[in-house]
């Protein structure tokens, strides 16, 4: 079961939540919205042919099992506040060169807990669609707002149990993915790599595609070792990546 819980425009407007946390980001024209659909079951996300589409923090309740949707946890403000210290978006010909700490991909924590908390309530995950990355025709305006907003959700996002990043089969890693990975690594934020559109590639690029992410994941300290490989039309590696989220539940 799928809930909508709301489009926002900054950070700071987050409501906040006691239930764990996924959220997915790319490059822009990633196949981030068709993934989401395939992942869910269902369209929840709106796909484009034009690059930059999602420009607002999108949020959805997310459950395997048969309750209703779950009306608490969520209120207020998420209390966000303070700059970053470096910036995400960054041309293509740039990097942060931020020094990764050691940390590797841990195991999921075990499911929240509270005084009310019912079995069915940890069983619910919010998914978090944020905007893509690395879109040449905006604006260094919107580029400069984009990028605060997104850095602002994953500094201060408690509840963040992972980050997605997406990356499209055809073109491999970008310098635009690898900042992405840079800042993660740098702030201690757990992601990992799920390549798409395996579909749009020879079958005798998939494993030489494969082989090179993983060989440079392996090198990062807060990324999963393990690189998914999707296919939002044809659902190969669907229910691997819902597994990565359905078995910490």
């Amino acid at each position: 079961m799928i809930k909508f819980i709301g489009s926002f425009d900054t950070a700071e407007s987050l409501p906040k939540a006691g239930i764990r946390e996924y959220a997915f980001v790319g490059r822009s024209n990633v196949g981030k919205s068709s993934l989401l659909n395939a992942l869910v079951g269902q369209r929840i996300a709106r796909t484009s042919n034009t690059p930059g589409r999602t420009q607002t923090i999108n949020l959805f309740e997310w459950s395997e099992c048969a309750c209703p949707p779950h009306r608490g946890g969520l209120s207020g403000e998420a209390g966000l506040g303070g700059a970053s210290s470096s910036k995400i978006i960054k041309s293509e010909n740039n990097n942060l060169n931020l020094k990764p700490p050691p940390l590797g991909c841990f195991a999921a924590t075990p499911p929240l807990k509270g005084g009310d908390a019912t079995e069915c309530a940890n069983k619910k995950i919010i998914l978090a669609d944020l905007p893509g990355y690395g879109y040449a025709r905006a604006s260094k305006e919107e580029l400069d707002k984009w990028a605060a907003r997104l850095e602002k959700y994953l500094l201060h996002r408690a509840q963040l149990e992972r980050l997605f990043i997406l990356v499209d089969s055809r073109h491999g890693l970008k310098e635009s993915d690898r900042d992405m990975m840079n800042f993660c690594d740098a702030h201690a934020i757990r992601y990992q790599i799920i390549l798409t559109k395996l579909d749009k590639i020879p079958k005798s690029e998939i494993k030489n595609r494969e082989s090179e992410t993983e060989a440079e994941v392996a090198k990062r300290g807060a990324a999963c070792a393990r690189v998914i490989s999707t296919s939002a039309e044809k659902k190969i590696g669907i229910e691997e990546l819902k597994n990565e989220i359905i078995k910490p539940i």
